[in-house]
């Protein structure tokens, strides 16, 4: 999963805690409840 640039965490709201120490203030995070069966796209 880090090859992916992924790092698993034990819940969500473990993850969203941990993104939002991490992350500017304005940052805009995504959750993907199906991540396993979903391809990620960025639309610019």
């Amino acid at each position: 999963m880090r090859a992916l640039l992924l790092h698993p965490q034990p819940d969500l709201q473990t993850a969203i805690d941990r993104a939002l120490e991490l992350l500017p203030n304005d940052a805009r995070i995504g959750v993907m409840p199906a991540a396993n069966a979903t391809m990620a796209v960025l639309l610019q």
